[in-house]
This record gives structure tokens, sequence and C-alpha cells, in this order.
């Protein structure tokens, strides 16, 4: 009788252990959005990239592989980010940050094609691994052709 009782109380736990797994999935989610800037150069466009985890997961930029023809002039992370993504957040509070992307797309003057973000999800110190799976995550998005001259 005490095996069977012994069984009982640890497939509890392993129930238990993968409730709590399923309970705290891992989120990513990424939106790109064209930004209105005033003073670009012809050719031109800035695009935000805005992510979404909940913590204790956040996430950070590793590469950005745009069409031939086009070459990333700048990229900068947002001032806004230490608010809406804040080291000591709540566990599963979302995490918001931006990525601001500067293309140059030379003679094409569009900016149209495929595109392919790599981040890296971190995870903050101190954080359980059941909470927060580090890793990378790739995002593949497609801009529409409009002309930039």
């Amino acid at each position: 009788m005490k095996p069977l009782i012994h069984l009982f109380a640890r497939a509890l736990v392993l129930g238990l252990a993968f409730i709590s797994l399923t309970a705290w999935p891992q989120e990513i989610a990424v939106a790109v959005a064209r930004v209105p800037v005033e003073g670009l150069t012809r050719g031109q466009i800035v695009i935000d990239l805005t992510t979404r985890t909940r913590h204790p997961a956040y996430l950070e930029p590793q590469s950005l592989k745009a069409p031939d023809g086009i070459r990333i002039v700048a990229s900068a992370v947002s001032p806004e980010n230490a608010r809406t993504c804040p080291r000591a957040g709540p566990s599963q509070t979302e995490c918001r940050q931006i990525f601001r992307v500067t293309l140059d797309t030379g003679a094409r003057c569009q900016a149209s094609g495929n595109y392919e973000a790599l981040f890296r999800v971190a995870c903050w110190p101190g954080t359980a691994a059941s909470l927060c799976k580090p890793g990378a995550h790739q995002y593949d998005f497609k801009l529409v052709n409009e002309p930039l001259c």
C-alpha cells in the first residue's frame, strides 16, 4: 500500500508541475509600423518593431535582414522601454519594447519585400526556469510597395 501512495504523490507533483508550465506560457508578439518622420533623405523610411512579452522575459534585438538593395542606416531602442518593460516588473505583466529602424532604399526607392528580425529572448536575473525560456525568436514580415522617391 505504501508504494501506491508514493506513486500517487509523485503523479500529483508531476501534474502540478505540468499545470504550472501551461499556466505560464511565454508569449511573444511583434508588430511593424511605418513611422512618419520629417526631414528624411530621399528613399528613406523609418519603421518601429513593437514587441510584447510577459515578465520576466524581455527581448534584445540581434539582427535585421532586409531585401537586396536596402540597407539599415540607423537603429535605436526607445527610451520609453525602461518604463514599459521595467526590470522589476511583476511576473506576467506586459513588457512592451519598441525598436526603431531607419532604412535606406537607395535606387530602389521602395522598401517592399521580405524581412527577418531576430531577437534574443532574455530573462531578468534570478528568474525561475519555469517562468522564462531564453533563446532565439525570429519574426518574419513583409513591407508593401510604397514609392519613397
